[in-house]
């Protein structure tokens, strides 16, 4: 049995790679929230002997924590947060890892070299536009495909050896 060679088996783990990556942004919490309340109890030390207006001297009142707050802690995915429609966006490393992965397929040795050409054009431009939409989208999500966008130009840029005739 013959092992794919290097473009197939890259692009494949790049493929792979970006299946996992998409399923763990759209369903890992990474987004926390975190509210507190807060209780305090004020007190009012009174004179009972004076007959008229309560005193409201800053030296009568204090406040004194109270034991009634309250901690709420709650997490949410990528799809509860931003929708449904995050999953199309996510979709697109994939398609061009595929994309990247069938051109890597289509332009090995055996074939026409005149065939080979247009598979290769479009590993390209699939890389090239991952690599970019990396780049550009590093602020938010973009950063996590960085890794897939490199393995993917390495499997466009890797050539396959050709076989040469009559050598056994």
């Amino acid at each position: 049995m013959k092992l794919p060679r290097a473009p197939v088996l890259t692009g494949g783990v790049a493929h792979i790679l970006a299946w996992g990556v998409a399923l763990w942004l759209a369903f890992w919490p990474g987004y926390e929230t975190a509210s507190a309340t807060a209780v305090s109890v004020v007190t009012v030390r009174v004179d009972r002997q004076s007959t008229g207006p309560l005193p409201l001297d800053a030296r009568a009142i204090s406040t004194l924590p109270g034991d009634g707050g309250e901690s709420v802690r709650s997490s949410a995915t990528l799809i509860q947060v931003n929708g449904l429609w995050v999953l199309g966006l996510l979709a697109i490393p994939i398609v061009l890892t595929g994309l990247a992965l069938i051109s890597a397929t289509m332009r090995q040795p055996g074939r026409a070299s005149g065939s080979r050409y247009p598979w290769r054009l479009l590993g390209w431009v699939a890389a090239l536009l991952l690599l970019g939409l990396s780049i550009v989208g590093s602020v938010s999500l973009g950063l996590f495909f960085l890794p897939v966008a490199l393995l993917t130009l390495a499997s466009v840029a890797l050539r396959s050896r050709p076989r040469i005739e009559g050598a056994s």
